[in-house]
């Protein structure tokens, strides 16, 4: 049997993992004790997942790190390298301190493999109970020792597919001018080479003086920033540091909008899964990237997608795919802007460095249910409203208004061709004009 990895969906054998303890989270959640101690104990409920998923032979040890010297004994242990992730697949048992160390350590099932480079566990001890857990497999710990993940443990008879690498490709930009002529597209270069450059993820932002700025993923995942100016003369590409590091920041997604004022706001999906924003001021200097806290929580939010668009006024709205698959939202106001309060208290935002709302979790149509999907954008508009468009969890096309009150207009499908269905797709993208009209496009389905 082969195994792939395939975005954040479970395999058929992770699928099967997950199901074989759905009950015994279901259990756990209801109080059932007994089910949680004789199946769902640490080592033994790696052991009683894998027998009940047709898996064998199966390490029968109390002991978490002596399933990963189980492993190594069979050559089905796979090492994680320091500071990466490794090649954690459905189904592995994933061991916390090294095989044969002794006692402390801890071993969780993956349930998925995802694609901001978490992975999804399923963990049968963990605070006496059952857990889904989703981690960084870089820097997660666990087990009394308090260990790093040492490895995985495949399990026997299932060959790994070694996962691709991200996709990137060639850069390319074009101008269509005011009478409604494409200049053709050009090739963009690379950092610090005159050849072509290959990028993973790309975003653009128009500027109030005309010039446009770009930001990239390369090939390497680093993140690269460059400024077209309005003479049609690039900058060249310079790459953005980490949050309080040298090194280059390294992202899977980006996104960038430009301020009325003339700043440029960027948003990532790091390394880590977390959402960082920062701002090119207008002086030309950066602040740094900071990370955005999730929703009712001082940790950092973590994502899939990410979009940001800044209004008249100078305040910018974010939306992202959170870990969850959930729709989240949020506002960032500017210095001394008088910010609506409850009770319909104005409050007036004394920070510098600018104030957020806190993200909030987005309805589904016709539900008080979160609203869920794969793909988010956004767009201010000029009456200060915002236009936002996603790809649900159906793979339907939905669109809905915050208006310049506050007030949301729910979710509607955006029809797609010969149909009152909603459209599919897999990306969406939207911008808002200055005469009050938005356009958009999808990548569809077939």
């Amino acid at each position: 049997m082969r195994r792939r990895r395939c975005g954040s969906r479970a395999s058929a054998r992770g699928a099967g993992v997950g199901s074989a303890l759905a009950d015994e989270i279901a259990a756990n959640r209801r109080g059932h004790t007994a089910a949680r101690r004789s199946r769902a104990t640490g080592s033994r409920g790696a052991e009683w997942v894998w027998s009940n998923t047709g898996v064998a032979p199966v390490p029968t040890t109390w002991v978490a790190t002596a399933v990963g010297s189980w492993g190594v004994e069979r050559g089905l242990f796979k090492r994680r390298p320091a500071g990466a992730a490794g090649n954690p697949l459905p189904g592995d048992i994933v061991v916390y301190g090294e095989p044969g160390s002794g006692e402390g350590g801890h071993v969780s099932i993956v349930y998925s493999v995802n694609g901001d480079g978490t992975i999804t566990t399923i963990d049968g001890n963990y605070g006496d109970r059952v857990a889904r857990r989703t981690i960084d497999p870089r820097t997660a710990r666990s087990g009394g020792q308090n260990a790093l993940i040492s490895g995985y443990v495949s399990p026997p008879g299932v060959a790994d597919t070694v996962p691709p690498a991200p996709l990137s490709g060639p850069m390319f930009h074009q101008v269509r001018d005011v009478d409604g002529n494409w200049s053709g597209f050009q090739p963009m270069l690379g950092y610090l080479t005159g050849l072509p450059g290959d990028a993973r993820d790309m975003s653009i932002a128009a500027m109030p003086d005309r010039s446009t700025q770009v930001l990239i993923v390369g090939a390497d995942g680093g993140v690269y920033h460059e400024v077209r100016g309005a003479d049609g003369n690039w900058s060249g590409l310079q790459p953005l540091p980490g949050m309080g590091v040298p090194d280059t920041a390294q992202a899977s997604r980006v996104a960038i909008t430009g301020m009325p004022d003339g700043s440029a706001q960027v948003l990532i999906i790091g390394a880590d899964g977390g959402v960082y924003h920062q701002i090119l001021r207008t002086d030309g200097q950066w602040t740094g990237f900071q990370p955005l806290a999730g929703m009712n929580t001082t940790g950092v939010a973590q994502g899939s997608r990410v979009a940001i668009t800044g209004l008249p006024g100078g305040v910018a709205q974010v939306l992202i795919i959170g870990a969850d698959g959930g729709v989240y939202h949020q506002l960032r106001y500017p210095h001394r802007y008088v910010m609506p309060g409850d009770d319909n208290v104005a409050r007036v935002c004394n920070s510098a460095e600018g104030c957020w709302s806190g993200f909030q979790l987005l309805r589904g149509m016709g539900t008080t249910d979160a609203a869920r999907g794969s793909d988010v954008a956004i767009a201010g508009m000029p009456d200060k409203s915002a236009q936002l468009l996603i790809v649900g969890a159906d793979g339907g096309v939905y669109h809905q208004i915050r208006d310049a009150a506050a007030q949301w207009t729910g979710f509607q499908p955006v029809r797609g061709i010969g149909t009152t269905n909603a459209a599919g797709g897999s990306a969406v993208a939207i911008a808002g004009l200055d005469d009050g009209t938005a356009q958009i496009t999808i990548v569809g389905k077939r």
